[in-house]
Protein backbone atom coordinates (compact mmCIF):
# COMPACT_ATOMS: atom_id res chain seq x y z
CA UNK A 1 0.00 0.00 0.00
CA UNK A 2 1.56 2.98 -1.35
CA UNK A 3 0.98 6.50 0.61
CA UNK A 4 0.16 8.06 -2.48
CA UNK A 5 -2.61 6.01 -3.94
CA UNK A 6 -3.90 6.28 -0.60
CA UNK A 7 -4.08 9.68 -0.43
CA UNK A 8 -5.41 9.68 -4.60
CA UNK A 9 -8.49 7.45 -3.36
CA UNK A 10 -9.25 9.72 -0.10
CA UNK A 11 -9.14 12.54 -2.20
CA UNK A 12 -11.11 10.85 -5.01
CA UNK A 13 -13.75 9.96 -2.69
CA UNK A 14 -14.35 12.64 0.00
CA UNK A 15 -14.20 15.52 -3.31
CA UNK A 16 -17.00 13.40 -4.63
CA UNK A 17 -18.98 13.18 -1.34
CA UNK A 18 -18.60 16.79 -0.63
CA UNK A 19 -20.00 17.89 -3.46
CA UNK A 20 -22.77 15.69 -3.36
CA UNK A 21 -23.34 16.79 0.26
CA UNK A 22 -23.24 20.49 -0.11
CA UNK A 23 -26.06 20.09 -2.30
CA UNK A 24 -27.73 17.63 -0.72
CA UNK A 25 -27.24 17.69 2.85
CA UNK A 26 -29.91 20.38 3.90
CA UNK A 27 -32.74 18.88 2.25
CA UNK A 28 -31.43 15.33 3.26
CA UNK A 29 -31.25 16.41 6.88
CA UNK A 30 -34.73 17.97 6.83
CA UNK A 31 -36.26 14.86 5.32
CA UNK A 32 -34.54 12.85 7.81
CA UNK A 33 -35.92 14.69 10.74
CA UNK A 34 -39.38 14.72 9.45
CA UNK A 35 -39.82 11.26 9.45
CA UNK A 36 -37.82 10.47 12.62
CA UNK A 37 -34.13 8.82 11.69
CA UNK A 38 -31.19 8.81 13.08
CA UNK A 39 -29.16 8.10 9.80
CA UNK A 40 -29.42 8.46 6.26
CA UNK A 41 -28.32 6.44 3.37
CA UNK A 42 -26.06 7.93 0.62
CA UNK A 43 -25.59 5.34 -2.71
CA UNK A 44 -22.45 5.69 -3.91
CA UNK A 45 -23.71 5.52 -7.67
CA UNK A 46 -24.48 9.78 -6.57
CA UNK A 47 -21.06 10.81 -6.31
CA UNK A 48 -20.43 9.86 -9.81
CA UNK A 49 -21.44 13.50 -10.62
CA UNK A 50 -18.89 14.76 -8.10
CA UNK A 51 -16.04 12.62 -9.17
CA UNK A 52 -12.59 13.54 -10.12
CA UNK A 53 -11.19 10.88 -12.38
CA UNK A 54 -7.75 13.27 -12.82
CA UNK A 55 -6.56 11.14 -9.17
CA UNK A 56 -6.04 7.81 -11.37
CA UNK A 57 -9.55 6.18 -10.13
CA UNK A 58 -12.28 5.77 -13.02
CA UNK A 59 -15.38 6.25 -10.50
CA UNK A 60 -15.87 7.27 -7.36
CA UNK A 61 -16.84 3.31 -6.11
CA UNK A 62 -13.15 2.40 -7.08
CA UNK A 63 -11.68 5.23 -4.70
CA UNK A 64 -13.99 3.81 -2.05
CA UNK A 65 -13.32 -0.09 -2.94
CA UNK A 66 -9.60 0.87 -2.86
CA UNK A 67 -10.00 2.14 0.30
CA UNK A 68 -12.05 0.22 1.90
CA UNK A 69 -9.32 -2.67 1.06
CA UNK A 70 -7.04 -1.02 3.53
CA UNK A 71 -9.32 -0.67 6.56
CA UNK A 72 -11.06 2.68 5.80
CA UNK A 73 -14.42 1.33 6.97
CA UNK A 74 -13.31 0.30 10.56
CA UNK A 75 -11.89 3.69 10.64
CA UNK A 76 -14.67 5.46 9.49
CA UNK A 77 -16.97 3.52 11.77
CA UNK A 78 -15.08 4.45 14.76
CA UNK A 79 -14.39 7.87 14.06
CA UNK A 80 -18.10 8.98 12.60
CA UNK A 81 -19.92 5.63 13.12
CA UNK A 82 -20.30 5.88 9.57
CA UNK A 83 -21.41 2.22 7.89
CA UNK A 84 -21.03 0.65 4.47
CA UNK A 85 -22.99 -1.90 2.75
CA UNK A 86 -22.44 -3.58 -0.21
CA UNK A 87 -19.60 -0.98 -1.85
CA UNK A 88 -20.00 -1.60 -5.57
CA UNK A 89 -23.80 -1.03 -5.99
CA UNK A 90 -24.89 0.12 -2.06
CA UNK A 91 -24.65 2.78 -0.23
CA UNK A 92 -23.26 4.25 3.21
CA UNK A 93 -25.17 4.97 6.56
CA UNK A 94 -24.52 8.33 8.02
CA UNK A 95 -25.38 9.28 11.38
CA UNK A 96 -27.79 12.33 11.38
CA UNK A 97 -25.62 14.18 13.86
CA UNK A 98 -22.46 13.42 11.82
CA UNK A 99 -24.54 14.93 9.03
CA UNK A 100 -25.41 18.50 10.86
CA UNK A 101 -21.92 18.78 11.73
CA UNK A 102 -20.58 18.98 8.47
CA UNK A 103 -22.52 21.40 8.06
CA UNK A 104 -21.00 24.05 10.50
CA UNK A 105 -17.48 22.86 8.68
CA UNK A 106 -15.69 23.73 5.83
CA UNK A 107 -16.19 21.13 3.33
CA UNK A 108 -12.46 20.77 2.75
CA UNK A 109 -11.90 19.45 6.13
CA UNK A 110 -13.70 16.31 4.81
CA UNK A 111 -10.87 15.86 2.46
CA UNK A 112 -8.43 16.48 4.99
CA UNK A 113 -9.53 14.41 7.73
CA UNK A 114 -9.71 11.41 5.23
CA UNK A 115 -6.45 11.91 4.00
CA UNK A 116 -5.47 11.72 7.45
CA UNK A 117 -6.48 8.26 7.50
CA UNK A 118 -3.92 7.37 4.91
CA UNK A 119 -1.43 9.33 7.34
CA UNK A 120 -2.53 7.18 10.12
CA UNK A 121 -2.54 4.19 8.08
CA UNK A 122 1.50 4.62 6.51
CA UNK A 123 2.91 5.42 9.94
CA UNK A 124 0.75 2.15 11.59
CA UNK A 125 2.57 -0.10 9.13
CA UNK A 126 6.04 1.55 9.43
CA UNK A 127 5.58 0.52 13.51
CA UNK A 128 4.49 -2.64 12.58
CA UNK A 129 7.43 -3.36 9.66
Amino acid sequence: MGKEICVAAASAFAEALSRYLMTNARRTISIAEIIGQNTVRVSVRVLFRGHNPLYGFPRAVDALSYLMSVGFSEWASKRWGWSFREIDSGYLIIPLKWLRTYLSRDSNDLVLEIRGFCEELVEEKEKTG
